[in-house]
């Protein structure tokens, strides 16, 4: 179990994703994830799954990771805490250290890539 976040320093217009990963031996029941944010909106979340099968020795295992992506939008400046990060897998209660983001004043929101319209010319989100 891990928590992490795709940036730790980002704009008051921008969005940061945690991830919150689950890999397990087999497939196990688990509940959804907790955390506690209230400096910053929820706009978006969704799960993904990825199952590996290996061979080894004669046996055939599975590793199954389950990864919580939750796209949060700070309500305002300065060091934001991500905290209370939780999952029950199996019966059990894991638990993650809280997670600090940096907030700056505006910015230009997120830049399209080099080339797109013209020279980085083109739609701004």
């Amino acid at each position: 179990f891990s928590a992490e976040v795709d940036r730790e320093q980002i704009a008051q217009d921008e969005s940061v994703t945690l991830k919150i990963i689950v890999e397990t031996e087999g497939s196990v029941p688990m509940e959804a994830p907790n955390y506690t944010a209230p400096l910053f909106d929820q706009i978006q979340d969704y799960q993904s799954n990825y199952v590996e099968s290996v061979y080894v020795n004669g046996q055939i295992s599975a590793k199954f990771t389950r990864t919580f992506h939750y796209f949060l939008r700070p309500k305002t400046t300065g060091k934001l805490a991500i905290s209370g990060i939780s999952i029950v897998v199996d019966g059990q209660k894991y638990t993650a250290a809280p997670i600090t983001v940096s907030v700056d004043g505006g910015g230009g929101g997120t830049q399209p890539p080099s080339g797109y319209g013209g020279g980085g010319y083109g739609l701004r989100v």
